[in-house]
């Protein structure tokens, strides 16, 4: 059978009264909460809500059994390339700041 995004707006909505009425006061069961709303925002493709979700599940229960998933959804919205991204600027401008001051240097510019 076919998930619409009608069928995962009431898995969402049913997950959200489950927390207001007292999933989220409970450590055993407020990750696995979090763990279903994760998968149905994935599942409508509301990437980094489920990441964000995913992340606060792991926090509570470490074994929550999601860091693969948000592995996968950070590659899929680009947010391992980017952070790549900034190490490989950080490791380019603290050389090219050690040359500028050294060819300041040797010219006297100091």
């Amino acid at each position: 059978p076919t998930v619409t995004k009608d069928k995962v707006r009431v898995v969402l909505d049913a997950v959200m009264r489950a927390r207001t009425l007292g999933a989220d006061n409970d450590d055993i069961w407020k990750p696995e909460a979090l763990k279903i709303q994760g998968f149905a925002h994935e599942a409508v493709e509301e990437y980094k809500e489920a990441i964000t979700l995913f992340e606060d599940a792991l926090k509570i229960n470490p074994k929550i059994g999601v860091k693969r998933e948000i592995t996968s959804l950070k590659k899929k919205v680009g947010m391992i390339e980017s952070d790549k991204s900034l190490k490989m600027i950080e490791k380019t401008v603290v050389p090219l700041k050690a040359l500028e001051t050294k060819s300041n240097y040797l010219l006297n510019i100091t």
